[in-house]
């Protein structure tokens, strides 16, 4: 029981920190296709103060509203070059929820990627805000970098004998290797609240039935 309790508590501290306004991830995957994509996930708080600050006299009514505000949000605080190409960033899918997400899929890139040019200042309101960039390229191991304010939140990246080197010296590289950990453990603590909520279900069941 005590092992359960420590999944459990390791798992909704977690979460707590994957929902704070000032903490977002930006995810750039190959798909092998010659194409990529590149998503956004922060906190719906943190998207929420973002898009009033910049929307101040121009409220929304409605989910799409709001989807569509977000999306023009990130594509004017955002830039994106690959291999010294600029990418314009459009048809955003937006998924609202406690944590949202942004995707967007930029293709043209059959000849490989060996240049990456990123600044991510959608949360730049936000006090300490930071992000998570992670690159995860087909044939080779995925990589984390700290955006924030000590780079500008921007990276300078450069394939290198099946790695990205960091150009600008003051961005930081993430372990990505105790993330592993961190995402299993995430989903065995998942998989023991699922079944300590069916046992809850049951009892409740069961009692019922004999009352």
């Amino acid at each position: 029981m005590k092992i359960i309790i420590f999944f459990l508590s390791f798992f909704i501290s977690s979460l707590a920190t994957a929902h704070q306004p000032d903490i977002s991830s930006t995810m750039l995957a190959d798909k092998g296709d010659g194409s990529w994509v590149l998503q956004i996930r922060a906190a719906l708080t943190a998207f929420e103060y973002e898009v009033k600050y910049s929307n101040q006299n121009n409220e929304y009514e409605s989910p799409e509203q709001f989807q569509a505000l977000i999306a023009k949000l990130v594509e004017s605080k955002m830039a994106v070059s690959i291999n010294n190409v600029q990418i314009k960033l459009e048809n955003a899918i937006v998924k609202l929820g406690h944590e949202t997400s942004i995707i967007y899929t930029i293709t043209g890139l059959e000849e490989g990627v060996t240049k990456i040019d990123i600044t991510q200042k959608t949360f730049e309101n936000i006090h300490k805000n930071r992000s998570a960039l992670v690159i995860m390229k087909q044939g080779a191991k995925p990589q984390q970098f700290m955006l924030d304010a000590t780079n500008n939140n921007s990276a300078k990246l450069s394939y290198q004998e099946d790695e990205f080197v960091i150009l600008n010296p003051s961005t930081l590289i993430l372990d990505s290797s105790k993330n592993i950990w961190v995402y299993a453990i995430a989903a065995i603590a998942t998989i023991l609240l699922l079944f300590l909520f069916w046992l809850f279900k049951k009892k409740q069941l069961n009692q019922v039935k004999s009352s």
